[in-house]
Order: structure tokens, then C-alpha cells, then sequence
């Protein structure tokens, strides 16, 4: 699995206020072994969101200040 870059000198706190969120073409199983690193992780499927459109998805992250994490090539296509 590629590693996530962080700002050169970022503290472990820094690190920790880190709030992802996995798009349902990921599994959920992937909570437990990355939640030591990101403890904030959550999964669409923890808001109810598993049936969502990407645009609802993508809206619910931008509110909440939490990035998305997702295999969907067009994702970044989404509007904000």
C-alpha cells in the first residue's frame, strides 16, 4: 500500500487531525488495520452513505473537513 506524504516536519498530532473517509469502492475492513495512523478514518457506510451518489459523498466530506480516499478514477470530477 503507497504511503501518504505529510508535510515535511509535521508532528504526530498534526498526523492524528488527519480525517479520512473510504469511498464505498473500498472495503471497510481496511478501518482496522489503518486506524492506528488515522485514528478519524470512517467509511461512507459509518453515515449511512454506502447508496450515496458521489456528489452526496462529496459534499458530506467538504462539511465535515474530511478528505475522501477512493479507487473511482472520475472522483475528482465530483462538484464541490
Amino acid at each position: 500500500m503507497p504511503r501518504l506524504r505529510r508535510r515535511p516536519g509535521a508532528s504526530p498530532d498534526e498526523r492524528r487531525q488527519l480525517r479520512l473517509l473510504l469511498d464505498r469502492n473500498l472495503s471497510h475492513r481496511l478501518k482496522g488495520p489503518l486506524a492506528v495512523a488515522f485514528p478519524d478514518l470512517a467509511h461512507v457506510r459509518d453515515f449511512a452513505l454506502e447508496r450515496s451518489d458521489d456528489t452526496t459523498v462529496w459534499n458530506f466530506a467538504k462539511d465535515k473537513g474530511i478528505a475522501i480516499v477512493s479507487k473511482d478514477s472520475d472522483f475528482h470530477r465530483s462538484p464541490a
